[in-house]
């Protein structure tokens, strides 16, 4: 799997998933984060905030920033911004630290133009010559990544001109411009040692290790002249300290609901992570049967009993809160007597259903699907592990998706491993919709032709999106927003 998109349950148990969250920007002005301040006036004495409860992958195999850190609203878009990003209120791509981009010939030359005013985190300033040698380094692997390695890249030669970087290809490739979406500017920082990490990018903050493992510190970068010098992301906050922001992230196999009590501000954001089952097409080929054995699903109570307030329904992989959702791709929700007599139409047969479980047995949600499978004369056998080299007739997944992109052709397209539904009108729509990503305007109709066919197939069924609880002393015009990527760094004094 690409930049981790897909991953098992066992990882949202143990640390909780990336996430994207979004809040409405304040009323007083300040100065964009990556120009250069008009003036170096004296940074006023040292602010410090306190993050508490933001997942944080481990970092002890970081020799580059990985994929996702770019799309990180705290994390990344503090310290590790990309080139450029998707933007989906506007529905096209945003230029972050370029000023153009511009294509000749049909696309096969490319010009980029750096900002002015950018800084790496030692202080130096980013030039051509550094943007030259990251195209060159990473287009490649930024194509593969993208693709899977379906997209096959002409031979090309990158030159750095008067104000900007050239791209030439020997001949018309099948994608555009705004491949570097998503992806962080970065460059090797040989011989670091911790705190410091083996590469640099061009955040306002210098992204350092923590003492403990998960924790970082987000240092200003002094040249931005910025107001909070230092923040906090820690796993809990040390006593004496109060929160700026504090975040409970949902669980699907709690026992109890999360639930917070607070008399702090309080706000609850979507998650781009669903609590998934992946059936074994290959088992059940029919959709049909897929159908009648996820409308078995109680899906309600396992929202209620597992997540409580932080969960909500799902139907698809596609979020309800991205613009190309469509309202009418709601969950199957059936009486039991009717999801009966609708497995026993389909599958008057089945009698046993092989189901893999990252974690050890005995959790609430596996509890409650045996219980309902049961009453259908079902029975349900546990397996520990992904599935992986067994007949399992299904997965219990964790899932976290490429938000906001949504590009699912690495994990999705029949050619490659997982949880592919192989079906070849999916695989067209999947690629289409990723090479309209590399241009300024991502095909967005083109996602909502792909959720119906997911709704379609029900290769996968998506049982429970997951919320995140936001306490903490931010300001109270802070609230989520789906639409604005920039919410943390609008909310920092």
């Amino acid at each position: 799997m690409t930049f981790y998109r897909i991953l098992l349950l066992s990882l949202l148990l143990a640390s909780g998933p990336p996430t994207q969250a979004w809040h409405k920007k304040p009323s007083r002005k300040r100065p964009p984060a990556h120009k250069a301040p008009v003036t170096h006036k004296p940074v006023p004495l040292a602010t410090k905030l306190w993050i508490e409860g933001w997942p944080t992958p481990p970092t002890e195999n970081w020799q580059r920033p990985p994929e996702w850190l770019a799309e990180d609203p705290i994390l990344g878009r503090m310290s590790c911004p990309p080139l450029s990003r998707v933007m989906l209120k506007e529905k096209k791509s945003d230029l972050l630290l370029l000023r153009a981009i511009t294509s000749e010939e049909n696309d096969r030359i490319w010009h980029f133009t750096l900002r002015s005013g950018l800084y790496w985190w030692d202080g130096t300033s980013v030039t051509n010559k550094d943007l030259r040698l990251f195209i060159e380094s990473a287009l490649e692997d930024t194509a593969k990544a993208k693709s899977g390695g379906l997209w096959k890249i002409p031979s090309y030669t990158v030159t750095e001109k008067m104000d900007s970087v050239e791209v030439r290809f020997s001949e018309v490739p099948e994608i555009g411009p705004y491949l570097f979406n998503g992806v962080p500017l970065w460059k090797s920082a040989r011989g670091s040692k911790p705190p410091d990490l083996p590469f640099q990018c061009v955040g306002t903050y210098r992204l350092r290790q923590g003492e403990k493992s998960g924790d970082f510190t987000l240092q200003a970068v002094p040249q931005y002249g910025l107001r909070t010098t230092e923040i906090q992301v820690v796993n809990q906050i040390p006593h004496g300290h109060s929160a700026f922001l504090s975040f409970q992230m949902a669980e699907s196999l709690t026992v109890q609901p999360a639930m917070v009590q607070s008399r702090t501000q309080t706000a609850t954001m979507d998650l781009p992570w669903m609590t998934v089952l992946a059936w074994n097409t290959t088992k059940h080929p029919q959709a049909e049967e897929r159908k009648a054995l996820a409308a078995l699903i109680p899906r309600q109570a396992l929202v209620q009993t597992g997540a409580g307030t932080l969960g909500t329904l799902s139907a698809t992989l596609l979020p309800p809160m991205h613009p190309a959702h469509a309202p009418k791709n709601r969950p199957i929700l059936l009486p039991l007597t009717q999801a009966l007599a609708q497995i026993k139409k389909v599958a008057p047969t089945l009698q046993r259903l092989q189901l893999a479980s990252p974690g050890e047995p005995g959790h609430l949600v596996e509890k409650v699907l045996e219980d309902t499978f049961h009453a259908a004369g079902i029975q349900i056998e546990w397996v520990t592990g992904d599935g992986t080299g067994k007949e399992v007739d299904g997965s219990l997944v964790g899932m976290y998706l490429p938000w906001p992109q949504m590009n699912l052709l690495p994990d999705l397209h029949s050619k490659m491993k997982g949880l592919s539904p192989l079906d070849a009108e999916l695989d067209a729509q999947l690629a289409a919709y990723a090479r309209s990503l590399t241009r300024e305007h991502p095909d967005f109709p083109a996602v909502t032709k792909i959720e119906d066919r997911w709704v379609q197939l029900e290769a996968i069924t998506a049982m429970m999106q997951h919320k995140a609880r936001v306490t903490g002393t931010a300001p109270k015009s802070v609230l989520p927003s789906p639409m604005n990527p920039d919410w943390f760094k609008q909310a920092i004094p």
